[in-house]
């Protein structure tokens, strides 16, 4: 079920070259020279293509810094680890979220 959207004054503040989404409760800033990335285009097409051994590598690559506090709130409280297919809905869901046109 999609999530109903938000008021235009309830939506993160966007810093200047970057944007900002929420998503499963996760607040993430992306800036837009990650998304300006060849290797990026090159990982998504790739997992779009099936190789998603690729997501952690593109997932750096969007999150930069935020990566392991990412994985951190992806993490799973019982068993302590952070699993695939939640992984990859939550980069999935990501990018949904920042070029929902696309």
């Amino acid at each position: 079920m999609a999530e109903a959207k938000k008021p235009q004054d309830r939506k993160p503040k966007q810093k200047p070259g970057a944007r900002t989404v929420t998503v499963r409760g996760i607040t993430v800033t992306v800036e837009d020279a990650a998304l300006d990335d060849f290797e990026l285009i090159e990982d998504f097409a790739a997992i779009q293509g099936g190789q998603t051994h690729l997501i952690p590598s593109a997932m750096r690559r969007l999150f930069g810094d935020d990566f392991q506090r990412i994985l951190d709130e992806l993490r799973d409280e019982k068993t302590g680890r952070v699993r695939a297919s939640e992984a990859n809905t939550f980069f999935v869901d990501v990018f949904r979220e920042l070029a929902p046109n696309a």
